[in-house]
């Protein structure tokens, strides 16, 4: 059963990672610092791989995860999933970053 949920918060000096129960109880929480020199693709390879920790960290599969859901200091097009514009991390205007992660880590991103 899918019991845990992660919160992403994404910001222009520091991204949070957090996972969640079923009943919404922070469980293991990790900070990254935000490195804005890096490319689109090279940033959401960055995060799958923090997901990644986070859930090894909380002894938790991705297979238990029920979703993700992502924060950016942005103008977004939720349908699509794209981040249209932002002053933060420029380099994401215009990129796909929900299926980016969705396909990294095989887990539904909102």
């Amino acid at each position: 059963m899918k019991k845990y949920v992660i919160g992403i918060d994404v910001g222009g000096t520091k991204i949070l990672y957090g996972v969640f129960d079923n009943r919404m109880n922070l469980l293991r929480v990790i900070q990254r610092a935000t490195d804005q020199e890096l490319t689109p693709d090279q940033m959401m390879r960055q995060m799958t791989s923090n997901v990644q920790e986070l859930l090894r960290g909380a002894d938790i599969r991705p297979e238990e995860v029920r979703g993700i859901g992502a924060a950016f200091p942005s103008h977004i097009d939720f349908n699509r999933g794209f981040v249209l514009e932002t002053c933060d991390i420029p380099q994401l205007n215009n990129v796909p970053v929900r299926d980016m992660l969705e396909n990294r880590l095989n887990i539904p991103v909102w």
